[in-house]
């Protein structure tokens, strides 16, 4: 087969899922990152026991250790996702800007969200084939990342 690739290495995966009826509230303070993103209906956020925002649809926001958060739906179900992840490559990620972590404006809208929908449900395909520490996994986490830009 050639030469063991590393390129991709660096990151680990804790936990991904996806809810159409999410109606949880969750307060935590997580030990490692992540992109939590709300496809549709209303979300509340909270972060480090600030005031809280409210919005409607398509928005994304990171966890990241050492913050409070708390979130959950405004009324009624909304259409939740996220992946939870860590590792040096993420630290790279955080300091060079990829990973997008502005406490002061911690909501990030997603302006093409059917794209990003559909590399968020990719991404926990690759996962839940359990390849944690896919190459193709973080290719599509970076990607994930980079249309938190666009």
């Amino acid at each position: 087969m050639g030469v063991m690739m590393d390129f991709f290495s660096g990151v680990s995966f804790a936990m991904c899922g996806s809810s159409k009826s999410y109606l949880c509230m969750h307060s935590h303070e997580p030990s490692y990152y992540g992109v939590q993103y709300n496809h549709s209906g209303g979300l509340r956020l909270r972060v480090d026991h600030g005031p809280e925002q409210k919005v409607d649809g398509p928005w994304a926001f990171i966890t990241r250790p050492g913050s409070h958060f708390e979130y959950g739906p405004v009324s009624g179900p909304r259409w939740h996702n996220y992946v939870c992840f860590h590792g040096d490559r993420v630290r790279r990620y955080a300091d060079s800007g990829l990973l997008p972590c502005d406490p002061a404006r911690p909501l990030i809208k997603i302006n093409f969200p059917d794209k990003f929908h559909g590399t968020m449900l990719s991404l926990m395909a690759e996962l839940r084939e359990d390849r944690k520490n896919s190459n193709r996994a973080t290719l599509l986490l970076e990607d994930l990342l980079l249309q938190l830009h666009e």
